[in-house]
């Protein structure tokens, strides 16, 4: 049975929270890629794609991305 009001429902996340876990999710992927690559000499596979991945797809929903960090 539903009642038709949104009780227990978490409310949407705010503008800023938004930015907060974008910004601590690029950070965390670029943080492994780069130890990654320091460590094993190798930018193939998983890592790299998904560096890029992960930066372009934010850059394209408009959060700032350094370029160069993108440019290898």
């Amino acid at each position: 049975m539903t009642s038709g009001s949104n009780a227990g429902e978490k409310p949407a996340a705010s503008v800023e929270e938004v930015q907060l876990a974008v910004e601590k999710g690029l950070f965390f992927v670029e943080k492994t890629t780069m130890r990654w690559w320091n460590k094993k000499k190798c930018a193939s596979c998983h890592d790299g794609p998904m560096l890029l991945f992960s930066h372009n797809v934010a850059k394209r929903q408009g959060f700032p991305i350094n370029q160069s960090k993108l440019d290898f």
